[in-house]
């Protein structure tokens, strides 16, 4: 599918409800991405779909800075989530890599689904992620790739209403191509670059994208300037970025279908 479809604002816009970001508090006047998330549902159990070594680094307890994107840019809300009434599901480790499974989810407490839910946000059901049927006759293969997360390099520390400094953090969701793949411990891995438009600014490193998840948008043009979005599912979970090339371009690891499934069925099965 042709990049121009479907305009990168209208995929913000689609994929902001369903995009979260912890933060860490540095010093009282700037915040750091500690990593992205997206927000679903798998049976019941509603939480934040994630990078593993994300939810590593945040407290066993007291309050971390949660983000949503539910809203446009000016009404972006930050609360504090309180880590304790949360409760984290991992994939089993296996013997060939210790940074492989990247996985996790973290259940969200009932207030906390019911405030995200007002401001707009909703929750992907994982449990429906890939059995959803196409529309009769669209071409399977007609789809863009989109990774959606918040990258630090962005973050902005902006003067508040109260006269202090506070940061501002943005999701980047950026058109990807999937340019390798392979198995390590029975979990898939996919390999993605991105492509950027000549005026979009380029980052030097995607830290804080780890957790964002790869979606596959499948979508056709109505009209001059309309689309219609037949279906869209998370392909992937971002949990690492290589080193740069000579071009200054990096490749995003992530995992696949096959490990969110596995996440899936541990979590249904808890």
């Amino acid at each position: 599918m042709e990049n121009e479809i479907v305009s990168m604002h209208d995929i913000e816009r689609s994929l902001g409800a369903y995009s979260v970001c912890f933060a860490s508090v540095e010093n009282p006047e700037r915040a750091i991405s500690a990593g992205s998330g997206s927000l679903v549902r798998i049976g019941e159990r509603r939480g934040v779909m994630t990078a593993r070594h994300v939810l590593d680094e945040l407290p066993d307890k007291g309050e971390v800075p949660f983000l949503d994107f539910g809203r446009p840019d000016k009404q972006r809300q930050k609360h504090l989530l309180v880590i304790q009434h949360c409760r984290r599901f991992d994939l089993p480790e296996n013997d060939r890599r210790r940074d492989v499974p990247d996985l996790a989810f973290l259940q969200l407490p009932a207030n906390e689904i019911v405030r995200l839910e007002a401001l707009g946000c909703s929750f992907h059901n994982l449990s429906r992620n890939f059995s959803e049927p196409f529309p009769t006759g669209f071409p399977k293969d007609s789809f863009i790739d989109v990774v959606a997360g918040v990258v630090e390099e962005f973050s902005e520390a902006l003067l508040s209403d109260t006269g202090g400094l506070t940061t501002a953090f943005t999701t980047l969701p950026t058109f990807a191509k999937v340019v390798g793949q392979n198995f390590v411990g029975g979990y898939d891995i996919k390999e993605v670059t991105f492509h950027f438009d000549e005026d979009m600014r380029r980052p030097t490193t995607y830290g804080g994208m780890s957790g964002g998840a790869l979606w596959r948008i499948f979508a056709e043009r109505v009209g001059e300037t309309g689309y219609e979005v037949h279906r869209k599912y998370i392909f992937g979970v971002a949990f690492h970025q290589s080193s740069q090339n000579e071009a200054g371009d990096r490749i995003i690891s992530c995992h696949g279908p096959a490990s969110i499934i596995r996440l899936h069925d541990v979590v249904a099965a808890a």
